[in-house]
């Protein structure tokens, strides 16, 4: 009993002298006790039990009076845990009933294993915890979620999930199954190699001028020569139909047709119909694809001086495969503007321009045409006319201070730039309005942006970039150029979010790609899914190994929102999906074996089929004995209610009072 050791450590604890104060009055009592003895005529045994029995008692309430806290550090074992997850979707129920597997006998199995190891077992299915005799394979979707659950809520060590592996609902989390979490061990259900199947397995469009080109990429898995009809529908209409053989095998061919763009809509459907044979599956058949998002952005770039910025700005703007640059220096002083204005253009940037009235009355004209304007300031600007720009942004609210003054800036609170030379300092104001502000250690303007109209005021930035890459190797300030491109310009290729195709089935895995020129930092990334039937919007944690399911049809709208250390929000470009209403989890009865090895070997697991599930397969899972050790805290006195000790006491005082009225005391 713990008590006991109890008592032991604290007689140490007195004779050692522990606490001074309560061994000195312990001994004092003692002694007191022995002189009382002495004087006491002691005549008989029954004496002594009850001289014996005090003393006992005095001991066994010892303890309580100092109450020390005790720690009870001990080893425990107790039977192993293990859970078993059946899969209990509709692909699963199909190979059951298509090899005649008979599921309730191989799940028998496992409980007379577990019964004779003493293995406390769990049943699941793909949501809950389940009585095993109640099975019901209805689940009209895979998903692989509640393995989270069970192995963060459930006091589990190992897991036997058996399954075909096929996910095709919520997010697989592939970095999730690991040797920091339970055991997992697989047991494959389905078919190793899959039926005949032909479908597309990718397309790339290149487009020119005048002519689009498709690349398409064809997946065969045929067990005889057979043919198909490939049809390219262009807003409804067939823009191309051919008859294709493929022969016997297992393999990937191209096919490569090129249009003219005005024979060429918006809308692409590209479809294959089977002629000799039966599809095994039927959601590669079908991709839709909308080629107005690969419209690229018109950007008029004006130098009104050249420098070494200018370089700069062009080559940055030139790695954006989604802008067309017309490049204008303005070498005469009248130059003639009057055919820049017939272009539509997006987006114009001023690079150490305007310099004259000439020019200025130009800017006036873009700005009356509500363009978005971008200024970064060159060499020897004048800033006269950067006060007049901003008056007709913002009238009277910005003044200029003109003197020689150094001041230090540090780029988006994250790279110090050092010291800058300059000419004059720019002031607001009421600075509160704007949309963005940076400024330089004299709390002089650095980066403004305000309506459509957004200025850079260091005009050294291109010697900034090319010494931080030659010294440092560090991009950052090329970075950041790009980011403030596509920030203010409203480019989207600092998120450029490319999806493959547009038309799903429900449980189909969305092919999407996502490219991120972001300089800073990620805290939060986020997919954003509004339901466009519903007008329903749900916010979903992206991974970036994360895969991507719809078990709902309807129409989507799909874009992703990554949140900065700066606390910028960027959210990509959007996409439309559209989902069918057709259960993928009918299409075939393959095993994903794959996954389901990965998932074993990943956490110490063992796979095997379900033809090999016996007695050997679960001899080789570790049936032991669990060894925990237990670290508790108690105060002598919870011992003492806990172990019951005042019964001792009670039963020590009875026992004297009868003592006492046999030799006549009482």
């Amino acid at each position: 009993m713990l008590y006991f050791d109890i008592i032991i450590q604290t007689l140490l604890d007195i004779i050692l002298f522990d606490n001074f104060l309560f061994s000195f009055l312990f001994f004092v009592f003692f002694y007191s006790i022995y002189l009382l003895y002495k004087k006491i005529q002691v005549n008989s045994s029954k004496s002594i039990i009850i001289l014996l029995f005090r003393f006992l008692v005095i001991l066994l309430i010892t303890p309580l009076f100092n109450n020390k806290i005790f720690k009870d550090e001990r080893l425990s074992f107790r039977s192993q845990n293990i859970g078993v997850m059946i899969d209990n979707s509709l692909s699963v129920n199909k190979i059951l009933n298509t090899h005649s597997i008979d599921i309730q006998n191989y799940l028998n199995q496992i409980k007379v294993w577990a019964d004779d190891k003493k293995i406390n077992l769990f049943w699941y299915d793909l949501d809950t915890l389940i009585n095993k005799n109640n099975l019901l394979f209805d689940n009209e979707s895979t998903s692989f979620d509640y393995l989270e659950d069970i192995s963060f809520k459930n006091n589990l060590d190992q897991l036997i999930l058996i399954s075909d592996g096929i996910v095709n609902s919520g997010f697989t989390f592939n970095n999730f199954y690991s040797q920091d979490n339970m055991i997992i061990h697989t047991i494959g259900l389905g078919d190793l190699h899959s039926k005949q199947d032909i479908g597309i397995n990718n397309i790339k469009i290149d487009q020119a001028l005048d002519s689009i080109n498709f690349n398409v990429s064809f997946s065969v898995k045929a067990n005889k020569n057979s043919s198909f009809i490939y049809n390219i529908y262009s807003d409804k209409n067939v823009a191309y139909s051919d008859t294709i053989q493929v022969s016997n095998g297992e393999y990937n061919f191209d096919k490569k047709i090129i249009f003219k763009s005005k024979d060429i809509g918006n809308k692409i459907s590209n479809e294959i119909i089977p002629l000799d044979f039966s599809d095994s599956k039927q959601n590669n058949n079908l991709w839709n694809i909308n080629l107005s998002k690969n419209k690229k952005n018109k950007i008029l770039m004006l130098t009104g001086k050249l420098n070494y910025n200018t370089m700069f700005i062009k080559s940055n703007l030139s790695s954006f495969t989604n802008i067309d640059l017309n490049h204008q220096i303005t070498f005469d002083k009248k130059n003639d503007y009057s055919e820049l204005l017939k272009d539509d253009f997006d987006y114009v940037i001023f690079d150490n321009f305007p310099n004259n009235d000439y020019d200025y009355n130009f800017f006036k004209k873009l700005n009356d045409k509500n363009l978005k304007i971008m200024f970064f300031e060159g060499h020897d600007f004048n800033s006269d006319f950067l006060i007049k720009m901003l008056d007709v942004i913002s009238d009277q609210n910005f003044y200029i201070e003109d003197k020689h003054v150094s001041k230090q800036l540090i780029l988006d609170n994250n790279i110090d730039l050092g010291y800058f030379k300059s000419n004059y300092n720019l002031f607001c104001n009421n600075c509160s309005k704007f949309q963005r502000i940076n400024l330089f250690s004299n709390q002089s303007i650095a980066e403004l942006s305000v309506s459509n109209f957004y200025i850079f005021l260091i005009p050294n930035i291109s010697e900034l970039s090319f010494f931080m890459k030659t010294k440092y190797g560090s991009t950052y300030i090329d970075e950041y150029f790009k980011y403030l491109i596509n920030k203010n310009l409203n480019n989207n290729s600092i998120l450029d979010f490319y999806i493959y195709k547009n038309n799903y089935l429900m449980g189909e895995k969305i092919l999407f790609k996502l490219n991120q020129n972001i300089p800073f930092d990620i805290i939060d990334k986020k997919i954003i899914i509004k339901n466009l039937d519903s007008m329903e919007i749900d916010s979903v944690d992206f991974n970036s190994k994360n895969d991507l399911f719809f078990n709902q049809d309807g129409q989507f709208e799909i874009y992703f929102s990554f949140t900065g250390t700066n606390l910028e929000i960027i959210n990509s470009n959007k996409e439309i999906l559209f989902i069918n209403n057709y259960n993928i989890e009918l299409e075939e009865s393959m095993q994903n074996i794959e996954l389901l090895n990965n998932m074993a070997s990943e956490t110490d697991g063992f796979y095997t089929s379900i033809n090999n599930l016996d007695l050997n397969f679960l001899e080789r899972i570790n049936s032991e004995l669990i060894e925990e050790k237990l670290n508790n805290i108690y105060s002598a006195l919870e011992i003492f209610i806990k172990e019951k000790i005042f019964w001792i006491i009670i039963m020590f005082f009875c026992v004297e009072i009868y003592l006492r009225k046999k030799i006549g005391l009482l």
